[in-house]
């Protein structure tokens, strides 16, 4: 194995962009709340709730989109107790981020020995992963085949999600009041925007795509918990 393959390999950039997903998900959600000036360091809790969820969805129904489904509920929920605490309560980010990010670990772990009576790892070959897709005529292309093709829908999926996000930030309505509500809320407000609204959908937007980022880190291939 020469240099080239051993760093710039297909199979190694293929692993690399498949290994991205859940970061890029979870992150792509967070940008919408950094434009909001909502700062949120528990993301990880999203991501945490939404992988059990996502494996139980799965497991129940041996359907990896009801898990998906399922996992992404899981999400929403953990950014509407985010928002609730800080919108409303006007606490502190950090705080809330912190606690949001242990009760999620401490919440999984009691709800895996309380259902299915394991503590750690849970594997069970009811739990369905998404299968792997290939892409025709993409897939007879050298190089580019082995790196593109042959991954499971929520690769293709997260990159969907940046193309979208950029679209929805910088070339919408929605986006540029959102940015405007991070440089200058008193000023968005000042012509008639409404920040409290554009913060919720903000934060809501994070939760759904951490629950996508959790979904694939227990059915993205792994199958397990």
């Amino acid at each position: 194995m020469n240099l080239f393959e051993l760093l710039l390999g297909p199979s190694l950039i293929s692993a690399t962009l498949r290994l991205t997903v859940p970061i890029l998900f979870v992150a792509v959600g967070g940008c919408f709340g950094s434009k909001a000036n909502v700062f949120n360091i528990g993301l990880e809790s999203y991501l945490g709730i939404s992988a059990f969820f996502a494996m139980c969805g799965s497991y129940w129904s041996q359907s990896p989109w009801v898990g998906l489904l399922l996992g992404m509920l899981a999400g929403l929920v953990m950014s509407c107790i985010f928002a609730v605490f800080v919108l409303y309560f006007e606490s502190d980010t950090m705080v809330v981020g912190i606690a949001l990010n242990l009760a999620s670990w401490g919440i999984t772990t009691f709800l895996l020995s309380a259902i299915f009576n394991v503590r750690g790892v849970f594997i069970d070959p009811r739990i369905k992963s998404f299968q792997t897709v290939e892409i025709p005529l993409i897939k007879e292309i050298p190089y580019i085949g082995a790196v593109v093709s042959g991954h499971n829908v929520l690769v293709y999926l997260a990159i969907f999600a940046v193309i979208a996000a950029h679209i929805v930030m910088f070339k919408t309505p929605f986006g540029l009041r959102l940015r405007g509500i991070g440089i200058k809320e008193a000023g968005a407000a000042s012509v008639g925007v409404n920040t409290m609204r554009y913060k919720w959908q903000a934060i809501l937007l994070g939760g759904l795509l951490g629950g996508m980022s959790g979904a694939f880190l227990t059915i993205g291939g792994a199958s397990m918990f």
